[in-house]
């Protein structure tokens, strides 16, 4: 038997190097300190929650008109992202995926501890504010993905791409397409929010400054130069309606549409880009959806405020073609009434405040079962608020 001397190379990559090195890389975009791979932030994680209960939710979407699929799951809807803490993977290295979700990672505790994230969700209001606090948290993150793979070589960009294309939440068909459409917002709209921030300077400093002066809305998300200029949104307040609604009716929900959610909402009846000029010049709003007994009907009451007459004068203009495809009627005007119109429908009836406009900012919307419960809902309304 002879024996012969075999010579072996065994190459061993240094992986705990490069995955330094890559926290490094990640460390330097973001601007903090590089992440400790397995760290989780857990003490500091926020609960996310729409804080209301399915039926609610279900009443939300009949009120606006959003369609809903047979055995629909509502339980997302609201929540537009989730505000926890993110754990590092093991191997950061390991695929596209996992390199994406260490700087995701990365940037989340960036988000946790020099921000406080948590704080800033509990501290929330409506869920329009909500919407604009996870446009601008989920923006920063989609931002530094963008910038990461801009750093890679040629053939893992293009793999890391597709993963970072495909990482959206979506929900199943089971869900209203608005639940989706809210998983969408932040990453997209919050990203081109982030990155117009980042253009001033060249780096997150701006994203820094952005987080010193907490959102207030979408609006601020869609349009960077109200953001930039301090404008604040107004306080809208509704009455409570019990002493104007039949026995048994009971307050479901209240909140804040804001304009995104607006303009989502108009157009399921007109063009999009019609939807988005008519919800434009939103300056604030406040809702608040009541349901009777059997949970089956609903009064909705909305009202919202505009930065100019022109502003509500086109609102009105855009949802009267709304409200006239959807419910089939014309709207009219009411005699004897206080300048407004009802549509009256076969199934419900709405009727909107002024019909008239002067000099006007303000525009209240009733939703009702039926006409005569809509206009006693409007009255009330009306005196109580003083619009007039």
């Amino acid at each position: 038997i002879s024996s012969q001397v075999v010579s072996v190379t065994v190459q061993i990559q240094d992986l705990a190097a490069e995955a330094t090195a890559f926290q490094e890389t990640v460390a330097q975009i973001i601007g903090a300190a590089p992440a400790n791979t397995g760290a989780s932030s857990g003490a500091q994680q926020a609960v996310a929650a729409n804080g209301r209960d399915p039926a609610a939710n279900l009443l939300f979407l009949r009120a606006f008109d959003f369609p809903l699929p047979e055995d629909a799951d509502v339980s997302r809807l609201g929540e537009y992202c989730q505000l926890t803490a993110v754990p590092q993977p093991q191997n950061p290295l390991e695929s596209a995926q996992t390199r994406l979700t260490a700087v995701r990672a990365a940037v989340r505790q960036q988000q946790l501890a020099t921000y406080d994230l948590a704080a800033r969700e509990t501290a929330v209001a409506n869920q329009d504010e909500r919407a604009a606090l996870c446009a601008l948290a989920e923006g920063q993150i989609r931002l530094a993905q963008e910038l990461y793979i801009a750093q890679t070589n040629p053939e893992l960009q293009s793999e890391l791409q597709a993963s970072l294309d495909d990482d959206l939440a979506l929900m199943p068909g089971a869900a209203p397409e608005i639940i989706n459409e809210q998983q969408i917002f932040p990453a997209a709209d919050g990203l081109n929010f982030v990155q117009q921030l980042y253009e001033i300077n060249g780096d997150f400093s701006a994203v820094d400054t952005a987080w010193q002066r907490p959102l207030q809305s979408t609006q601020q998300i869609l349009h960077l130069e109200v953001f930039q200029s301090g404008e604040v949104v107004q306080e809208v307040t509704l009455p409570p309606l019990a002493a104007a609604l039949p026995p048994g009716w009971t307050l479901s929900s209240e909140g804040v549409l804001g304009e995104w959610m607006m303009g989502q909402y108009l157009s399921q009846g007109l063009e999009p880009a019609t939807a988005v000029a008519a919800a434009s010049g939103w300056a604030g709003d406040r809702y608040a959806i009541y349901s009777d007994t059997a949970g089956d009907g609903l009064v909705l009451a909305w009202q919202a405020a505009w930065a100019s007459p022109e502003d509500a004068q086109t609102f009105a203009s855009n949802y009267d073609v709304y409200l006239t495809s959807l419910l089939g009627a014309p709207g009219l005007e009411q005699v004897g009434t206080s300048n407004f119109r009802c549509w009256d429908g076969r199934a419900e009836a709405v009727c909107l405040y002024p019909d008239q406009f002067q000099t006007e900012q303000k525009t209240l919307v009733v939703r009702a079962p039926n006409k005569t419960l809509a206009q006693s809902v409007m009255d009330f309304i009306l005196v109580r608020s003083a619009l007039e």
